[in-house]
């Protein structure tokens, strides 16, 4: 197996992309501490000869990494008042059965608080996950693959999961199993096709009080948000391509671009109907779509204009209990430290329409607290990043993003994407930043405000004219670990 992973071959010209396929091919194995490939001449008779035919011997030094790896990790994040660190446990076995295979389990804990003014009480929620993964070094098919393909560093990797999450509305598990193959075109081109992606999403208890919130939702608003509190069954198969030429210090001018595609529930009509199927677990059929781009323009040695476009799509094929809707989790949303980070994750929407709530005092009032799920999401920032002193940088920033849905929502009026009225339901937000670049981690705070917010009234939709004057206008601080994109 080894022997196909070395590109250099007897009798060929010297060539460096030769050179560097192979080392990156025995890099892509995870067998390997270091994995050199050396040239020395051939001298005849061990005595150099300025006459000679100019040939070489490669060496290829492939020094073994430790058959067992553990590493723990630590972090934390916050937004919009969110309190969550957590730590990540990762144990790996290299080579478990002789073929190169690489076996991870890993285990994670996260804790989120916060603090309720309108309560004086801290509402936390936890969560647990574990997984396990096998990735093998090659392709599992069954049939014969041309030998030509181990240049594309081909693996097979099965991955099963389990979360568990514990709030104080819900409590809800999530095992998911996927069959994924991996190859890689270049050193910054990856693909990525699944063809098993299996979901099972169980609501095991929802409080009163929530439950009550998502009943009002559903029939006052229509909102879909109900339907993630089912039991969900989600079959489904996914392909995505990823370029990525940046570093994860950023020291060059380079492009990202991610393209995902997943189709689910294709073959439910097989079973839905038959005697064993429980008709109380949900099975939904969708097609997804989502593009991320992103660029990197390097203006001096330690200056970057970095800028990102990111849109997805997501819709229904057929009707799920006499409505066009999709598994709640596939639905798209904005806002957060990685989206328009002056909004609350999954908060900012949908298009022009703006959701209400009724307050302890029976008062209709703007909702800013419900997840606001689209169909639609197109979203964009502009960030200046430069130093500031020694590992201490700075950024400049401004976002703009929105969801929508595809087609009319009589209960939400103005939540429907028009080629006329997009561009005027785009909510801008802009902030500064600072970021303590360590080499080996990037801690990072951004602080942020709102600009204008297209669902508000139409006299208020200039928000930072209300900056400071309520909760809601106050500046978003996020802080996280790494660049937002």
């Amino acid at each position: 197996m080894l022997a196909g992973k070395v590109a250099v071959r007897p009798g060929q010209l010297y060539s460096l992309p030769r050179t560097q396929l192979t080392q990156r091919q025995f890099a892509n194995l995870d067998m390997f501490r270091f994995n050199p490939v050396t040239y020395r001449t051939v001298d005849a008779d061990g005595v150099a000869d300025s006459t000679d035919t100019g040939l070489l011997d490669a060496v290829v030094t492939a020094t073994p990494a430790p058959k067992f790896q553990e590493s723990t990790e630590f972090g934390g994040t916050y937004v919009s008042n969110l309190v969550g660190p957590f730590v990540n446990v990762r144990f790996k076995t290299r080579n478990p059965f002789g073929g190169a295979e690489v076996l991870e389990l890993s285990a994670r804990v996260g804790f989120e608080g916060q603090y309720n003014r309108a309560t004086a009480e801290s509402e936390y929620t936890t969560l647990f996950g574990a997984t396990a993964a096998l990735v093998l070094p090659q392709f599992l098919v069954p049939f014969r693959i041309s030998r030509d393909f181990s240049r594309y560093s081909p693996r097979t990797r099965f991955s099963l999961s389990d979360t568990y999450v514990s709030r104080p509305e819900y409590t809800r598990t999530n095992v998911e199993l996927t069959y994924d193959y991996i190859w890689q075109r270049s050193a910054f081109h990856q693909f990525v096709v699944s063809p098993v992606v299996q979901n099972v999403v169980n609501t095991t208890s929802i409080s009163a009080a929530f439950q009550q919130r998502l009943d009002t939702l559903r029939i006052r608003d229509g909102s879909p948000l109900y339907q993630s509190f089912r039991q969900i069954y989600e079959p489904s198969m996914a392909a995505s391509s990823l370029y990525n030429s940046n570093d994860f210090n950023e020291t060059r001018d380079a492009r990202y671009f991610r393209l995902f595609v997943e189709v689910g529930g294709l073959t439910r009509d097989v079973y839905r109907h038959a005697a064993w199927y429980d008709p109380a677990v949900a099975v939904y059929n969708f097609a997804k779509l989502t593009a991320d781009y992103r660029r990197y323009h390097k203006l001096s040695p330690n200056t970057f204009l970095a800028y990102r476009f990111n849109g997805g799509i997501v819709h229904a094929l057929t009707p799920t209990d006499g409505r066009y809707t999709v598994a709640y989790d596939k639905y798209v949303f904005a806002g957060g430290s990685n989206s328009v980070r002056a909004w609350k994750p999954r908060r900012l929407g949908i298009g022009g329409f703006s959701p209400t709530t009724i307050n302890d005092a029976g008062n209709v009032v703007r909702d800013y607290n419900s997840e606001q799920p689209g169909e639609l999401l197109l979203e964009g920032s502009v960030e200046y990043r430069f130093p500031v002193y020694s590992f201490v940088k700075g950024a400049l920033f401004t976002d703009y993003g929105n969801t929508w849905t595809i087609t009319a929502d009589p209960q939400r009026p103005g939540a429907q994407f028009k080629p006329g009225t997009f561009l005027q339901q785009f909510a801008v937000g802009s902030g500064v930043g600072v970021r303590l670049d360590f080499t080996f981690l990037i801690l990072r705070l951004d602080v942020a405000a709102k600009v204008y917010d297209p669902s508000a009234p139409a006299t208020e939709r200039w928000a930072i004219k209300r900056f400071y004057k309520d909760s809601e206008h106050e500046p978003a601080f996020n802080l996280g670990i790494g660049y937002p994109f």
